[in-house]
């Protein structure tokens, strides 16, 4: 009866085991191909958002609203990490590059504004504020790290920059993108 009791305890105690391996197994195969159908998905997704992106100086979402104005435009952290993220496109090398915002001044400025306006709202602000004055100077020599700090934040997995574009390819890289 003692030999039936330990027969028992260890098929139970082997079947439980086996159950939670099994689990484990299938959740992390799970896990693992929801991850990799996101990012396969993704680039299709953006390549279209590609596609339909415009200089910021073609949309209206982006212009600064004109000084006399009462209304206060605020964003979201997403909206001005992918504002910023895009802005630098031109200025990094990456092997994928999805969106575009034309780094001009106006642009820089209604960056600046927006992020001021926004500031409640968001958890990165001294970061956005700092590399946004570098910009508005003329110093675009943190563009790999701010590109790469906000892919980071946005889960990147493609797409990460190298270098700083020289300044043929990012003339190159601009008339691409306006010609469209």
């Amino acid at each position: 009866m003692a030999n039936v009791k330990k027969i028992l305890k260890w098929t139970s105690i082997t079947l439980v085991l086996s159950a939670a391996a099994t689990f484990g197994v299938v959740s992390y195969i799970n896990s693992w191909e929801a991850k990799h159908e996101q990012a396969s998905s993704k680039p299709k997704e953006e390549k279209v958002a590609k596609e339909e992106a415009k200089p910021v100086s073609q949309s209206k979402d982006f212009q600064m609203a004109p000084n006399n104005s009462s209304q206060t435009k605020t964003a979201t952290e997403t909206e001005i990490e992918s504002r910023l993220h895009e802005m630098t496109h031109q200025k990094v090398i990456a092997d994928e590059r999805w969106g575009y915002i034309q780094m001009t001044p106006e642009n820089i400025e209604a960056a600046i504004k927006l992020v001021q306006d926004s500031k409640d709202n968001l958890q990165h602000y001294d970061y956005y504020i700092q590399v946004l004055n570098k910009w508005k100077s003329g110093d675009f020599s943190n563009c790999v790290d701010v590109h790469n700090q906000i892919w980071e934040w946005q889960g990147g997995q493609l797409g990460k920059a190298t270098r700083l574009a020289t300044a043929q390819e990012e003339q190159d890289y601009i008339n691409k993108k306006t010609a469209k």
